[in-house]
């Protein structure tokens, strides 16, 4: 979790500016550098490209996990803290049915981000942005 905790230190020095000039997009079931049971194929060159020459930010990505050179797998990659969340139906491999959400885990009294949603639940001391149900 080093990118999450550089991206968050990043945050706390600089504020709420950081998503003008930094982006951290989290690839759920991707190994190190490729491969898993997730998608692993992305354009994140095009995505900086655009942001650098056309000052257009990546809302989202698309990824796709491919086999046999055909995709069988696709998911929206969002921008940290956000992730892809499955609405409910439809097929699991199609990226058409998710959405950019966040995923609460429920901490004592108060909704937070979870560092990594792979968890399931918040550490003990959660380091992150909190907010609470209004």
């Amino acid at each position: 979790m080093m990118g999450v905790n550089y991206y968050e230190d990043v945050v706390r020095g600089m504020g709420a500016s950081t998503t003008g000039f930094m982006r951290l997009f989290m690839v759920p079931g991707m190994f190190h550098c490729n491969g898993g049971v997730g998608p692993d194929r992305f354009d994140a060159l095009t995505a900086l490209t655009e942001w650098v020459e056309k000052g257009n930010a990546p809302q989202q990505m698309k990824a796709a996990q491919l086999r046999d050179g055909k995709e069988v797998r696709m998911r929206p990659l969002c921008p940290y803290p956000r992730v892809a969340i499955y609405n409910g139906s439809g097929s699991f491999d199609d990226a058409a049915n998710f959405t950019r959400g966040v995923r609460p885990c429920f901490f004592r009294t108060e909704w937070c981000l979870a560092r990594s949603y792979r968890f399931g639940a918040c550490r003990s001391k959660p380091r992150g942005i909190y907010y609470r149900p209004r």
